[in-house]
Protein backbone atom coordinates (compact mmCIF):
# COMPACT_ATOMS: atom_id res chain seq x y z
CA UNK A 1 0.00 0.00 0.00
CA UNK A 2 1.33 3.59 -0.60
CA UNK A 3 0.62 6.19 1.88
CA UNK A 4 0.72 9.61 2.12
CA UNK A 5 0.50 11.87 4.96
CA UNK A 6 0.10 15.44 5.29
CA UNK A 7 -0.12 17.18 8.50
CA UNK A 8 -0.32 20.91 9.33
CA UNK A 9 0.75 21.64 5.67
CA UNK A 10 4.48 19.72 5.47
CA UNK A 11 5.59 19.14 9.21
CA UNK A 12 5.98 15.62 10.73
CA UNK A 13 3.63 15.63 13.22
CA UNK A 14 0.38 14.99 15.29
CA UNK A 15 -2.15 12.22 14.54
CA UNK A 16 -0.73 11.41 10.85
CA UNK A 17 2.62 10.61 13.00
CA UNK A 18 0.86 8.75 15.36
CA UNK A 19 -0.42 6.23 12.56
CA UNK A 20 3.02 6.47 10.81
CA UNK A 21 4.55 5.64 13.98
CA UNK A 22 1.82 2.65 14.96
CA UNK A 23 2.66 1.36 11.23
CA UNK A 24 6.08 1.64 11.42
CA UNK A 25 6.25 -0.77 14.84
CA UNK A 26 3.74 -3.13 13.50
CA UNK A 27 5.99 -3.83 10.82
CA UNK A 28 3.49 -3.70 7.80
CA UNK A 29 4.94 -3.61 4.51
CA UNK A 30 3.59 0.14 3.14
CA UNK A 31 5.02 2.86 1.43
CA UNK A 32 5.19 5.47 3.45
CA UNK A 33 5.65 9.46 1.85
CA UNK A 34 5.46 13.04 4.04
CA UNK A 35 4.25 16.03 2.58
CA UNK A 36 7.31 18.47 3.31
CA UNK A 37 7.72 22.30 4.23
CA UNK A 38 10.48 23.56 3.41
CA UNK A 39 10.59 25.48 6.35
CA UNK A 40 9.92 22.40 8.02
CA UNK A 41 12.08 19.93 6.63
CA UNK A 42 14.86 20.16 9.38
CA UNK A 43 12.00 18.34 11.88
CA UNK A 44 11.62 14.84 9.87
CA UNK A 45 14.23 12.03 10.56
CA UNK A 46 16.38 11.00 8.04
CA UNK A 47 14.92 8.06 7.41
CA UNK A 48 11.67 9.52 6.62
CA UNK A 49 10.61 9.44 2.74
CA UNK A 50 9.48 13.17 1.83
CA UNK A 51 8.28 15.41 -1.03
CA UNK A 52 8.12 18.98 -1.22
CA UNK A 53 4.52 20.49 -1.06
CA UNK A 54 2.78 21.77 -3.99
CA UNK A 55 5.84 20.65 -6.36
CA UNK A 56 4.64 17.97 -9.23
CA UNK A 57 6.19 15.32 -7.53
CA UNK A 58 3.53 15.67 -4.52
CA UNK A 59 1.20 15.88 -6.96
CA UNK A 60 2.36 12.62 -8.87
CA UNK A 61 2.63 11.01 -5.25
CA UNK A 62 -0.94 12.29 -4.11
CA UNK A 63 -2.70 11.09 -7.70
CA UNK A 64 -0.98 7.15 -6.88
CA UNK A 65 -1.70 6.86 -3.28
CA UNK A 66 -3.72 3.63 -1.85
CA UNK A 67 -4.37 6.70 1.17
CA UNK A 68 -4.04 9.68 2.29
CA UNK A 69 -3.84 10.29 5.58
CA UNK A 70 -3.93 14.33 6.93
CA UNK A 71 -5.30 16.54 9.77
CA UNK A 72 -5.92 19.00 7.51
CA UNK A 73 -6.99 20.42 4.15
CA UNK A 74 -4.51 19.54 1.31
CA UNK A 75 -4.38 22.46 -0.82
CA UNK A 76 -2.58 21.05 -3.52
CA UNK A 77 -4.78 20.44 -6.98
CA UNK A 78 -4.85 16.73 -7.55
CA UNK A 79 -6.88 13.81 -9.39
CA UNK A 80 -8.09 11.53 -6.74
CA UNK A 81 -8.57 8.09 -7.33
CA UNK A 82 -11.80 6.16 -7.18
CA UNK A 83 -10.16 3.77 -5.30
CA UNK A 84 -8.01 6.11 -2.92
CA UNK A 85 -8.55 6.62 0.13
CA UNK A 86 -8.60 10.08 2.27
CA UNK A 87 -8.39 9.64 5.87
CA UNK A 88 -8.90 13.29 7.32
CA UNK A 89 -7.64 13.20 11.39
CA UNK A 90 -8.63 16.76 11.71
CA UNK A 91 -6.69 18.30 14.62
CA UNK A 92 -9.04 19.44 17.64
CA UNK A 93 -12.49 20.07 19.29
CA UNK A 94 -13.76 22.92 17.47
CA UNK A 95 -14.11 25.39 20.38
CA UNK A 96 -14.49 28.10 17.83
CA UNK A 97 -15.91 28.35 14.22
CA UNK A 98 -14.66 26.86 11.52
CA UNK A 99 -14.90 26.08 7.64
CA UNK A 100 -18.74 27.48 7.05
CA UNK A 101 -19.39 28.36 10.43
CA UNK A 102 -17.00 31.20 10.25
CA UNK A 103 -18.50 34.76 10.31
CA UNK A 104 -16.31 35.71 7.34
CA UNK A 105 -13.71 33.97 4.42
CA UNK A 106 -12.06 35.97 1.77
CA UNK A 107 -14.29 35.39 -1.19
CA UNK A 108 -14.00 31.88 -2.87
CA UNK A 109 -11.87 30.80 -0.18
CA UNK A 110 -14.53 27.74 1.31
CA UNK A 111 -15.50 27.14 -2.19
CA UNK A 112 -11.73 25.64 -2.68
CA UNK A 113 -11.58 23.84 0.29
CA UNK A 114 -14.82 22.47 -0.16
CA UNK A 115 -12.89 20.90 -3.04
CA UNK A 116 -10.41 18.96 -0.71
CA UNK A 117 -13.43 18.38 1.92
CA UNK A 118 -15.30 16.42 -1.76
CA UNK A 119 -12.17 14.04 -1.15
CA UNK A 120 -12.77 13.23 1.87
CA UNK A 121 -13.61 9.24 2.85
CA UNK A 122 -13.22 9.29 6.66
CA UNK A 123 -13.33 11.76 8.98
CA UNK A 124 -12.14 11.34 12.83
CA UNK A 125 -14.17 13.12 15.49
CA UNK A 126 -13.14 13.46 19.28
CA UNK A 127 -15.76 12.74 21.14
CA UNK A 128 -20.13 13.12 20.33
CA UNK A 129 -20.26 16.86 20.76
CA UNK A 130 -17.49 17.56 18.00
CA UNK A 131 -19.15 14.92 15.68
CA UNK A 132 -22.14 17.12 14.86
CA UNK A 133 -20.02 20.24 14.74
CA UNK A 134 -17.71 19.06 11.99
CA UNK A 135 -20.44 17.20 9.99
CA UNK A 136 -22.12 21.03 10.41
CA UNK A 137 -18.89 22.86 9.91
CA UNK A 138 -17.79 20.85 6.81
CA UNK A 139 -21.34 19.70 5.51
CA UNK A 140 -19.82 16.45 5.35
CA UNK A 141 -22.01 13.42 4.70
CA UNK A 142 -19.80 10.79 4.61
CA UNK A 143 -18.50 8.53 7.51
CA UNK A 144 -17.44 9.92 10.58
CA UNK A 145 -15.46 7.59 13.08
CA UNK A 146 -15.76 8.93 16.94
CA UNK A 147 -12.80 7.10 17.74
CA UNK A 148 -10.69 10.13 19.31
CA UNK A 149 -7.23 11.43 18.04
CA UNK A 150 -4.53 9.35 17.37
CA UNK A 151 -2.44 11.62 18.66
CA UNK A 152 -3.25 11.28 22.01
CA UNK A 153 -3.00 7.52 22.42
CA UNK A 154 -0.03 8.24 24.00
CA UNK A 155 -1.43 9.96 27.09
CA UNK A 156 -3.29 6.23 28.02
CA UNK A 157 -0.11 4.15 26.85
CA UNK A 158 1.48 2.01 29.22
CA UNK A 159 4.29 4.28 28.94
CA UNK A 160 2.62 7.55 29.67
CA UNK A 161 4.31 8.30 33.29
CA UNK A 162 7.82 7.72 31.87
CA UNK A 163 7.54 10.08 28.68
CA UNK A 164 5.75 12.61 31.39
CA UNK A 165 8.79 12.58 33.45
CA UNK A 166 11.65 12.71 30.53
CA UNK A 167 9.44 15.93 29.24
CA UNK A 168 9.31 17.47 32.54
CA UNK A 169 12.80 17.09 32.91
CA UNK A 170 13.80 18.36 29.65
CA UNK A 171 11.85 21.15 30.19
CA UNK A 172 13.60 21.60 33.95
CA UNK A 173 9.96 21.47 35.32
CA UNK A 174 9.93 20.06 38.76
CA UNK A 175 7.23 17.74 40.29
CA UNK A 176 4.45 19.60 41.94
CA UNK A 177 4.99 22.67 39.67
CA UNK A 178 1.96 23.67 37.75
CA UNK A 179 2.61 24.18 33.86
CA UNK A 180 0.28 25.54 31.84
CA UNK A 181 0.68 25.73 27.57
CA UNK A 182 -0.81 28.08 26.05
CA UNK A 183 -1.09 27.71 22.48
CA UNK A 184 -4.03 29.41 20.59
CA UNK A 185 -5.78 28.18 17.59
CA UNK A 186 -7.02 29.61 14.45
CA UNK A 187 -9.53 31.92 15.07
CA UNK A 188 -11.75 33.68 12.15
CA UNK A 189 -11.66 37.19 14.03
CA UNK A 190 -8.21 37.17 14.33
CA UNK A 191 -7.14 36.01 11.05
CA UNK A 192 -9.67 38.20 9.44
CA UNK A 193 -10.51 40.84 11.43
CA UNK A 194 -8.58 42.48 14.22
CA UNK A 195 -9.01 40.47 17.25
CA UNK A 196 -6.03 40.12 19.57
CA UNK A 197 -4.96 36.67 20.50
CA UNK A 198 -2.69 37.17 22.83
CA UNK A 199 -2.82 36.00 26.72
CA UNK A 200 -2.48 38.17 29.46
CA UNK A 201 -0.54 36.36 31.88
CA UNK A 202 -1.47 38.76 35.11
CA UNK A 203 -5.05 38.23 34.74
CA UNK A 204 -4.93 34.76 34.39
CA UNK A 205 -2.63 35.08 37.48
CA UNK A 206 -5.30 36.82 39.40
CA UNK A 207 -8.17 34.79 38.35
CA UNK A 208 -6.32 32.23 40.24
CA UNK A 209 -5.67 33.77 43.14
CA UNK A 210 -9.27 34.46 43.64
CA UNK A 211 -10.10 31.33 42.82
Amino acid sequence: MRIVYNSFAGRFSDSPRAIYDALIRGGADHGHLWLSDAAHAASFPAHVETVEMGSEESIAALEAADLLVANTHTEVEWDKRADATYLQTWHGTPLKRIHHDVMWAPEGRLERLDRDVARWDLLLSPNSVSTDLLRGAFRFEREILETGYPRNDVLQAPEAAAIRARVRDELGIEDGVTAVLYTPTWRDDVVFGHGDPELAPDALTNCRRAG
